[in-house]
C-alpha cells in the first residue's frame, strides 16, 4: 500500500534520530584527535605518554631454565613478554633484566626519549643499566645471571640478582667491564705463564671488540 506523506516523513524522522548523536561523536573524537596531534607536535604530552615500545623479541629455549637471545648490535631495549625479560644494551654493556618493577611486580615500560625504564603504576625510574633513579622503589631493578655463547646471550632465568639481598653480587655485576688489550693476530693469545689458549672471554672482558660489547656474567666464559 502506497504511504502518504505523514508516514514518510515519521519513517525518515525514525531513521534519522541518531544522526545528531553520531555526527556530535564524529565531531568530538576528531577535535579530540587533532587537540592530541597540537599537543604532540608542541612537546607538551606527558613523557610516559610519548614513550615508544621496545622491540619484541622472543627467546630461544635452551633447556632447563635457560633462554637464548642474539646479542644486540648496538645499543637499544629489546622485551621478552612472554618470558618476562628485558635485554638492554647501554654503552657496550648488555644486561638481561626481570621485566617486573621490583615495587609491587608491574610490567616496566621503556622511554626512548628519555632513556630510562620506568612503571605506569607508582613511578617508578630507572637508568638504562637497572639503577633506581625515583619513585617507590627501594632498590634497582632485578637482574639475571646470564652467560655468552658464540653470538647468543644465555640467560638463566632460575639465577635472578636483587640489590637489597645481595648488593655485593648484584654490583659486580653492573661494574664496568675491566679493558683488555686489543685482540692479538691469530685464533689464540699468550698467557702470563707463557701458554696458550684459544682466545676467550672472562668475567668483565670485552665482547667483540670490533663493536665494543660487553656482557656482564657471573661467571668465566669460553673455557
Amino acid at each position: 500500500m502506497p504511504r502518504n506523506d505523514d508516514d514518510i516523513r515519521a519513517h525518515a524522522a525514525h531513521d534519522c534520530s541518531g544522526c545528531a548523536l553520531r555526527t556530535g561523536r564524529r565531531e568530538f573524537l576528531g577535535g579530540v584527535a587533532t587537540a592530541l596531534a597540537a599537543l604532540a607536535l608542541e612537546g607538551l604530552l606527558p613523557a610516559e605518554a610519548r614513550a615508544l615500545p621496545a622491540l619484541d623479541v622472543r627467546g630461544v629455549a635452551s633447556g632447563g631454565q635457560e633462554m637464548r637471545y642474539p646479542i644486540p648490535a648496538s645499543d637499544g631495549v629489546s622485551i621478552d613478554k612472554k618470558e618476562g625479560v628485558i635485554i638492554a644494551r647501554h654503552a657496550g654493556t648488555v644486561y638481561a633484566f626481570a621485566l617486573t618493577c621490583p615495587h609491587q611486580n608491574t610490567a616496566l615500560r621503556w622511554n626512548e626519549g628519555s632513556k630510562t625504564f620506568f612503571c605506569t603504576r607508582h613511578k617508578s625510574k630507572y637508568q638504562p643499566d637497572g639503577l633506581f633513579i625515583s619513585g617507590r622503589a627501594t632498590r634497582a631493578m632485578d637482574r639475571f645471571a646470564v652467560q655468552k655463547d658464540g653470538s647468543m646471550l644465555v640467560v638463566k632465568l632460575d639465577t635472578l640478582f636483587e640489590q637489597d639481598v645481595d648488593p655485593a653480587a648484584w654490583g659486580r655485576r653492573t661494574s664496568p667491564p675491566d679493558l683488555v688489550p686489543p685482540r692479538p693476530p691469530g685464533p689464540a693469545r699468550a698467557l702470563p705463564n707463557g701458554a696458550r689458549r684459544p682466545w676467550s672471554l672472562h668475567l668483565g672482558e670485552r665482547i667483540g671488540l670490533a663493536e665494543g660489547v660487553h656482557v656482564v656474567a657471573e661467571e668465566r666464559l669460553g673455557r
